[in-house]
């Protein structure tokens, strides 16, 4: 997986035009708002019996938590009051810290300046200075760009309390906190358009997608009795093909725009390399470099199929789980799809054809034994790095599921989206978790009304429009830096 190309018949190379590069990480920030395990085990057994916290999964608990009165580093109160009169008053708006000057030097007053890194605290622990990331899930930490887009949600969620307040304190506390559920509500809200009406469509094989955009059943046919939420073939198989999606490097901002490669990607967070949090100019994010904003095509993310990039191998960045073991991202995903508690590619095929003949019917992938075969065995024989012996009738008739999914998508969707299995069973997870949705009123709101009341009628449903409302609300104030343009997109 580290150097064999899937034998594709076109000159595309190794991008993906039908993904922006942005979408990578807005699958894994959305990853990350599906599930949080109960377990501190970060390794690959999987027989570790582990709980998802998520009770509503693509709600933005990952961006929110609990809220402010159970997280409170991650938020901060802002008013004129004096300290006295601020007792019982709620945070209200996220914590977002200023960014560093060109030698990484914090301000003194982490509000001071441009407020466009997530919140960031750095102590001295004995001889070395440690860094904790001040939000809701640390695992939007895990890179330089998804602590980014936390950073993009979090200035979504305080430029609709700016516009819901109008420039005025309210009245009581009270008052407050219900701007604050408002705002979160609407934001929730143009997420899970995002989620449907933008990421899915990229993600998905249209066939099956337009499936279950019309049934009512997403959740019955790949999910065992025991499944809270998130399947074991989701978690450990399908969904991570998107680390085939990674890019060797990303382009972040300026005038030529500055390019990191994806190792300082990776290492760029507050628990591996503090002293440089957070991050300076050249590490803050033009989007228009990630998602279709402008005139200038963004990068694309990488082709899926059997591959991934050299520092995903990097044993410094994902060193062997026990000894003797080889180091990397590709062997955990291996080890991870290769458990005893994720079913067979066939067996989960028979499945889907027992349950719901229509469904299988809308590929021949589902149906066709042969056909899956064949595609295994010819990535097997484009390269002889795959000369596999005696095992190679193995891997073809019973492979591990994260590589057939790879396979799958590049055979089956020229590696442009997931092939039909792998969205089958990424399908039955998001639109079970869409059809949760939480819609209770508070004072008299609906979730759509509350969406209403902060953009409007054209509720974004794309992150270029979520991305075009932010820089359209968001302060000045955090577009400029040292007299410069620090633009958003």
């Amino acid at each position: 997986m580290a150097k064999t190309r899937f034998p594709f018949q076109d000159n595309v190379g190794h991008v993906n035009p039908n993904i922006p590069a942005g979408y990578t990480y807005l699958a894994q920030f959305v990853a990350h708002d599906l599930s949080v395990s109960s377990s501190v085990d970060e390794g690959v057994d999987t027989a570790i019996q582990t709980v998802n916290l998520r009770t509503y999964p693509l709600h933005l608990d990952c961006l929110y938590g609990y809220g402010p009165s159970f997280e409170p580093a991650c938020y901060e109160l802002r008013t004129a009051k004096p300290i006295a009169q601020r007792i019982g008053w709620p945070k209200t708006r996220f914590r977002l810290d200023a960014i560093s000057n060109e030698g990484f030097v914090r301000p003194d007053d982490s509000s001071a300046g441009p407020k466009r890194d997530i919140g960031r605290l750095i102590e001295m622990r004995g001889p070395a200075s440690v860094g904790v990331a001040l939000i809701a899930d640390v695992r939007n930490d895990d890179n330089a760009v998804i602590s980014q887009l936390t950073a993009l949600f979090q200035l979504a969620h305080n430029a609709a309390m700016d516009l819901l307040e109008g420039g005025n304190e309210p009245a009581t506390p009270a008052t407050s906190a219900l701007n604050f559920t408002i705002a979160r509500m609407a934001l929730t809200q143009a997420y899970r358009k995002i989620i449907r009406h933008d990421l899915l469509p990229r993600l998905l094989s249209p066939a099956i997608r337009e499936y279950y955009e019309t049934s009512d059943n997403a959740g019955s046919l790949t999910c065992n009795p025991a499944d809270r939420f998130v399947s074991a073939e989701f978690a450990q198989a399908a969904y991570r093909i998107g680390h085939a999606m990674i890019r060797e490097a990303y382009l972040f901002c300026g005038n030529p725009p500055v390019e990191h490669v994806l190792s300082d990607v990776l290492r760029r967070n507050s628990e591996r390399n503090p002293p440089k949090t957070p991050h300076n100019r050249d590490w803050i994010i033009e989007w228009s470099n990630f998602f279709e904003l402008g005139e200038t095509p963004p990068r694309p993310s990488g082709r899926l199929e059997p591959r991934y990039e050299t520092p995903l191998f990097d044993d410094t960045l994902f060193p062997p789980v026990a000894d003797g073991k080889p180091a990397g991202l590709a062997y955990r995903d291996l080890v991870r799809s290769s458990s005893g508690e994720l079913r067979k590619i066939d067996a989960m095929c028979q499945e889907i054809a027992a349950k719901d003949p229509d469904l299988a019917a809308r590929s021949p992938w589902l149906t066709d034994r042969g056909l899956r075969r064949h595609a295994v065995r010819k990535w097997l024989e484009a390269s002889r790095a795959n000369d596999l012996g005696d095992l190679a009738d193995e891997v073809v008739n019973n492979p591990p599921p994260v590589l057939y999914f790879l396979i799958e998508a590049a055979a089956a969707e020229d590696g442009f989206r997931a092939g039909p299995l792998a969205s089958v069973i990424m399908a039955e997870i998001f639109y079970k978790a869409l059809r949760m949705e939480r819609g209770r009123r508070l004072d008299g709101l609906t979730p759509s009304e509350a969406a209403g009341r902060v953009f409007g009628a054209a509720i974004p449903q794309s992150m270029p429009d979520l991305i075009r409302w932010v820089d359209a609300n968001m302060s000045s104030q955090d577009k400029t830096y040292c007299a410069t343009d620090l633009p958003l997109i």
